[in-house]
């Protein structure tokens, strides 16, 4: 599988108080839905797990948590979460967003890629991948 790494910068060197939600989906209409509808504004209606450990997120972004070969990673700068992890101890950084929450999208980068697999009785599978970030304000 393909590394994704979108730098020490985004690692490391983000501004305090950033929280980072990583997801993984099986087709890339799904990844174009989630944008549509985050570029919408609308109200979340559900509380959404995030984790202010970017490494965390990747780990779900990436597939190693939940399956799929489209990652999309968020980002944003907390505004209403709070931290649960005393509570859930899961070694996450969660951060618990409330329902009710709107995004504005600040951004969107996105890398794509194919990777191509031999199989046992001949023959090639090949695989479309995408990794997509997005920068969003809460409003």
């Amino acid at each position: 599988a393909a590394q994704v790494r979108f730098g020490d910068d985004y690692y490391d060197k983000q501004p305090n108080g950033t929280v980072f939600r990583g997801m993984t989906v099986n087709k890339k209409s799904i990844v174009e839905s989630v944008i549509e509808n985050l570029q919408k504004g609308e109200a979340v209606t559900t509380m959404e797990s995030w984790s202010s450990d970017p490494r965390t997120a990747m780990k779900f972004a990436k597939g190693e948590i939940g399956e799929g070969n489209h990652g999309i990673m968020l980002r944003h700068v907390n505004k209403y979460g709070t931290p649960i992890e005393a509570m859930n101890g899961l070694d996450e950084s969660e951060i618990l967003q409330p329902s009710g929450v709107r995004y504005k999208v600040l951004s969107v980068r996105k890398k794509e890629w194919t990777e191509t697999y031999n199989v046992k009785t001949g023959g090639q599978i090949r695989e479309d991948h995408s990794m997509t970030e997005v920068i969003l304000q809460a409003i």
